[in-house]
């Protein structure tokens, strides 16, 4: 394997509908807690996003080429999207990257997030989200 090929995995195209659900529950469970309002949610919102942009990104790739990041690093799943989808619009794989590098922070940190932080990220989420929604359609 070349330094520059990204670590990938197999999956069926018709898989690709099933990592879009789970990244549309997700995004549900977000939305829901950002409207409860309660201050203490920040982290739980976050995660439910991050994972939700990761899905959405899994099934992007997959519905478009039928395969998936395996690679430990967030950075390996925005160059196999650049990859196998074309033109991907530049705000959209910043969105992407700004989500998946909050991963850190908000999984492992110990760092307890705000909502308005977590409301910061859904609106990157959110980009990401649209745009993975018209790929897969």
């Amino acid at each position: 394997m070349s330094p520059r090929e990204t670590v990938r995995r197999r999956v069926s195209r018709h898989r690709a509908k099933d990592y879009w659900l789970v990244a549309m529950h997700l995004m549900e469970s977000a939305r829901a807690l950002v409207t409860l309002g309660d201050e203490g949610y920040g982290n739980a919102i976050g995660i439910c996003l991050i994972h939700a942009v990761i899905s959405a990104n899994d099934a992007v790739t997959i519905n478009a080429a039928e395969v998936r990041s395996s690679s430990e690093q967030h950075a390996d799943a925005a160059r196999l999207l650049q990859e196998v989808v074309n033109n991907v619009p530049a705000p959209v794989i910043r969105a992407f990257g700004a989500v998946a590098q909050a991963k850190f922070e908000y999984e492992y940190s110990g760092e307890v997030f705000t909502q308005a932080a977590a409301k910061r990220l859904l609106i990157k989420a959110e980009r990401f989200y649209a745009w993975a929604s018209e790929q897969v359609g």
